[in-house]
């Protein structure tokens, strides 16, 4: 199995590299280095999100700074995917996080689980706005993140052999490993 985003910086032991090519009709797989983490999926649809007194916009709208920070994450778009990059010629899935959301004044750690233990958590695909991080697991925890930019579209660096690009949370894969979103703008 593997992952997109570089280990925790106190996790021990080595890193694989070099993970065969999947098939060409096989799911994406994120990277080249499966990072155990935690964190539930709650699997919650619409309703009411975890944010206290900040009530949810409609989705597609959002606050200025995230706005603006989907337009400089959309600069990178077709950048490469490179294990471990952070930018600004290549990327992995949480170094182009961490990169864009550094640009504007979050400092964030170059591993997507622990980027999800951060910032206000939404647990609902309705209740994101553009600039917030989503993340996806399996049953390893979580393995890959993303900056939603509206309409239920995400921009991220998916895979070794990939480039930085827009994809939906409605195709089968992310729905189904959908862990949440973090706002932090």
């Amino acid at each position: 199995m593997s992952c997109c985003c570089a280990p925790p910086a106190s996790a021990g032991g080595g890193i694989a590299f070099g993970a065969p090519s999947p098939p060409p009709d096989a799911q994406p797989v994120f990277g080249d280095a499966r990072e155990k983490g935690s964190g539930g999926k709650d699997g919650a649809k619409g309703g009411a999100s975890s944010l206290g007194d900040v009530p949810p916009l409609p989705s597609g709208t959002g606050s200025t700074k995230g706005d603006d920070a989907v337009q400089y994450a959309k600069q990178f778009l077709g950048k490469p995917y490179v294990y471990a990059a952070s930018g600004p010629d290549s990327f992995d899935c949480s170094g182009l996080t961490q990169y864009v959301m550094k640009h504007f004044g979050v400092d964030l750690p170059h591993n997507a689980a622990e980027q999800a233990k951060l910032g206000k958590h939404i647990s609902s695909v309705d209740d994101l706005q553009p600039g917030d991080l989503v993340f996806f697991k399996d049953s390893s925890g979580i393995h890959h993140t993303g900056m939603y930019i509206g309409d239920h579209k995400f921009i991220h660096a998916p895979h070794t052999g990939d480039v930085v690009k827009i994809s939906s949370l409605d195709e089968s894969y992310y729905r189904n490993e959908f862990a949440g979103g973090s706002r932090f703008l």
